[in-house]
């Protein structure tokens, strides 16, 4: 009789906490588009670090993309023994560093984009959360952004020719520690 109450308070209970979870979706990175990222060089207000990502339609149809994506982000600082994750945020996830899947967990908002075949288009940005983690640990410190988008699975349903994939780009940089200011 224990066992049954004890089996029934642990099924009860792993119920109510995915009820609690929220809805995730897993795309892979989208082999429909190539995405370059680098910093615009731009100066932004409040003062940050501003980035473009270049997005590249090699399909033979037509995609379309948000105009302004929520992009999620992840900051990798190398060490002697490979990649290790320094911070990360945004909407989106990268499930596993050794895997090409990207998790989505929210809805997407605002206009879309259309790219035609082989054309492409700019999407400004600013990462304000991951400012801290893009400054070296030492004098020079070799860093690794990486920006994901991923469609809802409301965006798909609604838009039939939005991206059905993630977009994935990499900026992998040198970072030197500035002069000291007095």
């Amino acid at each position: 009789m224990k066992t049954s109450l004890l089996l029934t308070a642990i099924l009860l209970s792993s119920l109510s906490v995915a009820a609690q979870s929220p809805a995730r979706r897993v795309s892979a990175v989208c082999q429909l588009t190539t995405a370059n990222i680098v910093p615009s060089g731009r100066t932004v207000t409040p003062p940050a670090r501003e980035f473009v990502m270049q997005v590249i339609n090699n399909s033979d149809r037509t995609v379309k993309v948000p105009k302004q994506p929520e992009f999620g982000w992840r900051v990798e600082i190398l060490e002697k023994r490979g990649w290790k994750l320094r911070a990360e945020g945004g909407p989106v996830r990268l499930l596993k560093a050794e895997d090409q899947h990207v998790v989505n967990a929210s809805a997407d908002s605002g206009p879309l984009v259309k790219l035609a075949p082989t054309r492409s288009d700019l999407f400004y940005f600013v990462l304000p959360d991951a400012k801290k983690s893009l400054e070296p640990d030492g004098q020079v410190s070799r860093l690794r952004l990486s920006i994901y988008w991923s469609p809802s699975a409301e965006t798909v349903e609604k838009e039939p020719e939005i991206l059905p994939c993630a977009l994935a780009a990499t900026w992998v940089v040198d970072v030197q520690k500035g002069p000291a200011v007095e």
